[in-house]
């Protein structure tokens, strides 16, 4: 029998928590379980992605003026949830 996985891993692998950023859209990637929902939740909307099978994701996720919050909830094919939260900052500003 193959080994089963109980809980649903979140990675985000980019951006990092805090990021300045004076680029929007972002890319916002990482590993979820297999085939995971991931849905990421921002200041206008969220987006929603898939994991494939090996359960990497990315999303373009449209950025605001100022702090974003960026909640990004995967639910694997069980319906176990992960849940990480990101604040990014974007400024067109010289810093």
């Amino acid at each position: 029998p193959g080994s089963m996985t109980t809980s649903n891993n979140l990675t985000i692998t980019s951006p990092t928590d805090e990021t300045l950023t004076d680029k929007t859209p972002i890319t916002v990637s990482g590993k979820a379980s297999p085939n995971a929902t991931v849905v990421i939740l921002y200041e206008k909307g969220e987006v929603v992605a898939t994991a494939d099978s090996t359960g990497a994701f990315t999303a373009s996720v449209p950025l605001e003026g100022g702090y974003n919050t960026l909640t990004i909830t995967s639910v694997d094919t069980n319906g176990n949830q992960s849940t990480q939260t990101l604040t990014i900052t974007y400024s067109t500003q010289k810093v």
